[in-house]
C-alpha cells in the first residue's frame, strides 16, 4: 500500500468520525456535554 493511498484512507477515517459525532451531538441528548469535556480534555493536554 502506497503513503498516499495511507494518507486518504486516514482522512476519510478522520471524516467518518467527524459526522458521526455530529449526528450523535444532534439527535442523542446529553451527548454534547460528554463531546465538550473530551473536546476541552484533548485540547489542554495539546497545550502543554
Amino acid at each position: 500500500m502506497t503513503t498516499a493511498r495511507r494518507t486518504d484512507r486516514g482522512k476519510r477515517g478522520i471524516a467518518i468520525a467527524v459526522v458521526l459525532t455530529v449526528l450523535a451531538v444532534a439527535f442523542l441528548p446529553g451527548l454534547d456535554d460528554l463531546v465538550e469535556q473530551v473536546f476541552q480534555q484533548y485540547v489542554g493536554a495539546a497545550a502543554c
